[in-house]
């Protein structure tokens, strides 16, 4: 379900693997330019095979079962691939204080490996 007119901006860099920044805005009506350095949306930062599944589960509202249909996958995969997508995007998310860090980790949201990589962030 990618859209081919939409250019994915790379997430890392292809020579050292580093998180890219956004440096430069251009508003393509008025030529308006914002200089600066942007952090990436955490969606923008996945690759794209992960952002076109991402999408997808969008489309289908969350729905593990379309989702397997629309992608040919079995449900434990579907879920598994769910699960692994919004540990990433969770992982991704700056500036999670030590105490919503903990509130995760008892809410069942992140498993001590992912409490205790976050902590040391």
């Amino acid at each position: 379900m990618t859209n081919p007119d939409r250019p994915t901006m790379p997430a890392r860099c292809p020579k050292c693997g580093s998180v890219m920044v956004i440096v430069k805005l251009i508003c393509p009506q008025c030529d308006t330019e914002v200089q600066g350095e942007f952090t990436p949306c955490p969606v923008c930062r996945l690759g794209e095979e992960n952002q076109d599944f991402f999408w997808n589960y969008l489309a289908c509202r969350g729905n593990v079962k379309k989702l397997e249909r629309l992608t040919g996958l079995s449900y434990p995969t579907v879920r598994n691939r769910v699960a692994g997508l919004f540990k990433q995007l969770l992982a991704q998310e700056p500036g999670l204080s030590p105490k919503e860090i903990l509130l995760m980790l008892r809410q069942g949201k992140l498993t001590v490996e992912e409490a205790e990589k976050l902590l040391k962030q």
